[in-house]
């Protein structure tokens, strides 16, 4: 019987001639993923990758600007997720009749405001005659006032200004240095 599986240096070789394994690294790591996720998909090191991108700055340049471009996706990726909970409306948890939709019915801005979900089973009678008859869901939602602070702190809406009141006389500047005492090696 024999193999068809690619050994690592087979694997490697392929990766490394094809033309487009660059653009799809820069494609990857730009938009939010992880290069060690795409080594370990491609079953080849992450060291050698990366030897292999710094060894030649036309291969190095491209991803280090991915690598730029991943800084900014997570900056955005971060305050959508934050603006979601900021501006979150416990509304779009229900439908019109005031029940809890199904969560594969919340939108992806509604799913980012929910923490936690718990859910109470409860029961009538015990044993082979124990029935359920209801059930109660907590809903949890992430913190809207800590979203729209971290928020402002990023946009720096509330910087702290200390004022400093006094002033030093250039009297009390010289006598101040005379009071010290120099040591000379």
């Amino acid at each position: 019987m024999v193999s068809t599986e690619l050994t690592l240096y087979e694997r490697q070789d392929a990766l490394f001639s094809n033309p487009q394994t660059l653009d799809t690294i820069c494609v990857h790591v730009a938009n939010g993923g992880s290069l060690i996720d795409l080594c370990n998909v491609w079953k080849i090191p992450y060291g050698r990758v990366t030897h292999w991108l710094r060894s030649e700055r036309s291969r190095n340049k491209p991803y280090m600007d991915a690598m730029n471009d991943r800084q900014e996706w997570y900056r955005e990726a971060i305050l959508r997720e934050l603006r979601f909970m900021a501006t979150s409306d416990l509304r779009t948890l229900y439908n019109e009749e005031g029940g809890l939709l199904p969560m594969s019915e919340w939108n992806d801005a509604t799913a980012s405001c929910v923490q936690s979900v718990e859910t109470d089973e409860l029961f009538e009678g015990s044993g082979r005659d124990k029935v359920q008859i209801g059930h109660t869901r907590k809903i949890k939602l992430w913190s809207k006032e800590k979203s729209l602070e971290l928020i402002g702190k990023y946009l720096q809406m509330f910087t702290v200004r200390v004022e400093i009141d006094g002033a030093l006389t250039l009297a009390e500047m010289v006598n101040a240095s005379i009071d010290m005492k120099v040591i000379d090696p």
